[in-house]
């Protein structure tokens, strides 16, 4: 589900739930089903004559999607700029991904992403 009100700010959500083991999973009976939630909020708004402009916070959690027991959760912002006169958008990016799972002895690092990029469009 996605809200935008005309003063730019918005809002994005969803959940998902996969039933894996609807009879209570004879061959995995400690195993639990999948499951998610994804949230983003946005503000857009043009402040130059380049184009529109947009900043996204998101935050997502997961649970038992590779393997039972796990649990993701991630964190991002992104800016993104829009330049009308070249059908051009440019973005950055910066995401923080954490994974704990049950079986891993050590544990996982936390992954820091920086993405830059540019789309075209024609």
């Amino acid at each position: 589900m996605s809200l935008l009100h005309s003063s730019g700010l918005g809002v994005t959500g969803g959940c998902q739930y996969e039933n894996e083991y609807p009879n209570g999973g004879a061959d995995a009976p400690d195993n639990e089903d999948p499951y998610g939630c994804t949230i983003q909020g946005h503000f857009q708004r043009k402040f130059n004559e380049l184009g529109m402009s947009s900043v996204v916070v998101e935050y997502e959690h997961q649970a038992n999607l590779n393997q039972n027991g796990d649990v993701a959760e991630g964190y991002g912002v992104t800016f993104q700029q829009n330049i009308d006169s070249s059908a051009l958008q440019i973005f950055m990016k910066y995401a923080q991904l954490e994974l704990e799972r049950d079986t891993q002895l050590n544990g996982f690092d936390d992954l820091d992403l920086y993405t830059i990029g540019t789309r075209l469009r024609f």
